[in-house]
């Protein structure tokens, strides 16, 4: 396809509408990270299970991706771009007027459709419709306007939610919505539908029962009974079963097996998994901590986190001419190593979790990880994949992605609540740990005696969690290398 971007600036108004879609995104993850509390005591639940409203949203998304990339190839990546804005923005205005909390996750299930129809490809529509040369540029603009929604989220949306409320951390998406709607439809070029032949729409169910009942199981089990998990999972190993054995005779399966088969795409998906597992848990426990713990106001926790975007949005355009210059491969390498900096030495060797400055320098270094990673990957599968099947392979990706980002939340829940349990049972002379997490209100000022042990107890549950998951990441390490050596210099 042709990209005559000429002149100049009809490229970067290209960029920017395409961008502005995912600045709704980056601002929605942040901000819905530090309304929890406020959710919480809003619908009168424990803020751990707050967990649902975010949980349903990566759950959503992580089982449509790869159905929205392969409807991509059949009809073009445009029209179900545009599809996804609209989606997002209904669903936007409805979790902003939702009155119960049943509302608002079915809410939250309808904007991940929107959001899975749009991530990935948005990133496919500003690298195919971009020159060559400025392929590494164009991705790191899109990272650039997300990091921006990053820095939006904390600041402004701590504002939004302290004088407006919640809601409006949703209502402010609308207009915005609107603006990207139409900003993309009128700078983007029509790509061209491919000839694929029919659409296997029982494939589809199949996947979607299948993916959707599994990944229901994992991250869910916390808060569904064992009856209702042992269907989940009954309904996906069935669905599954049947679509693998389906699969051989399908001429134009969802995944193609070239993709399957592609050893550098399958090295950088599970470098991006094991990624997001650290991230995702990162990004969910630390606005919580330290609003609950370290007894920060939403606002100062958003300035602390704001550090981490400002990075993002820093390094972005630096790092995607280095992408330009030097290959993906040696970025993916140094945001594994950001992540061990952040995961095993901040929090392992020194515990950081007591000092501000450590807090602050571990989001630094994860900013930079969410640079380097973010640019990096995106272009690495739009350089491995070949041919008409990239919005296939980008679902793929993405669902990977969101799907470790789901587990980080939810086995890390789970580990942080266990080791942190039998510390406080340890320190307490055998006082229930959750009974008195859950019954703790949030205090500004000196903390009580009970929540220094509260918070010495989660310290360590935290700590061990975080080096688990940046052990996994480390696993990837000679994935990283493998690629660097398969490396085509110079790109």
């Amino acid at each position: 396809m042709k990209c005559p971007l000429n002149p100049p600036y009809k490229f970067y108004l290209m960029v920017s509408a395409i961008a502005l879609m995912n600045l709704l995104i980056s601002m929605d993850m942040t901000m819905m990270n530090l309304a929890l509390n406020d959710i919480a005591k809003g619908f009168d639940i424990p803020v751990l299970k707050s967990q649902m409203v975010i949980t349903v949203y990566y759950l959503t998304s992580a089982i449509t991706f790869i159905v929205f990339g392969k409807l991509a190839d059949y009809f073009g990546y445009k029209r179900v771009f545009l599809f996804g804005i609209i989606f997002f923005t209904i669903a936007s205005f409805i979790a902003g007027n939702a009155q119960s909390l049943n509302m608002l996750i079915l809410a939250r299930i309808l904007q991940g459709i929107g959001f899975g129809a749009t991530l990935g490809l948005s990133s496919l529509l500003v690298v195919t419709q971009s020159p060559s040369h400025k392929k590494g540029i164009a991705c790191s603009l899109l990272i650039s306007v997300s990091s921006i929604g990053q820095i939006l989220g904390p600041t402004v949306g701590g504002y939004i939610i302290h004088y407006w409320g919640w809601s409006w951390t949703f209502l402010i998406n609308v207009p915005v919505g609107i603006i990207s709607f139409l900003g993309s439809y009128y700078f983007t070029q029509n790509d061209k539908k491919e000839n694929l032949g029919t659409l296997n729409i029982k494939e589809i169910i199949l996947f979607l029962l299948g993916t959707g009942g599994l990944l229901s199981a994992i991250t869910l089990y916390q808060e569904i009974s064992w009856d209702q998990s042992l269907l989940l999972i009954s309904v996906g190993v069935l669905s599954i079963g049947y679509y693998i054995n389906q699969y051989k005779s399908l001429k134009l399966p969802l995944i193609e097996n070239n993709i399957l088969k592609n050893k550098e795409f399958i090295r950088i998906v599970a470098i991006r998994f094991s990624y997001m597992v650290f991230v995702g848990a990162w990004l969910y426990f630390m606005p919580i901590y330290l609003q609950n713990n370290l007894n920060y106001s939403v606002q100062a926790t958003g300035s602390i986190l704001l550090t981490m975007s400002l990075i993002v949005a820093s390094s972005s355009l630096f790092i995607g001419k280095m992408i330009d210059r030097f290959g993906y491969q040696y970025m993916l390498l140094i945001s594994v190593v950001a992540i061990q900096i952040t995961g095993m030495i901040m929090f392992g060797i020194f515990n950081g979790f007591y000092s501000l400055i450590f807090l602050i320098a571990a989001c630094v270094s994860i900013g930079f990880a969410i640079s380097f990673q973010g640019s990096a990957s995106v272009i690495g599968i739009n350089q491995v994949i070949k041919g008409n099947h990239k919005g296939a392979a980008m679902g793929v990706f993405y669902t990977s992605a969101l799907a470790g980002s789901c587990l980080g939340i939810s086995v890390g829940s789970y580990l942080v609540r266990e080791l942190s349990s039998k510390k406080f049972k340890l320190l307490s002379n055998g006082m229930h740990y959750s009974k008195q997490l859950e019954s703790m209100n949030l205090q500004y000022g000196k903390p009580t005696a009970l929540q220094i042990t509260l918070n010495e107890s989660l310290n360590y549950g935290l700590s061990i969690m975080f080096i688990l998951f940046s052990l996994l990441v480390l696993f990837t390490m000679p994935l990283t290398i493998k690629l660097i050596r398969n490396q085509d210099f110079p790109v």
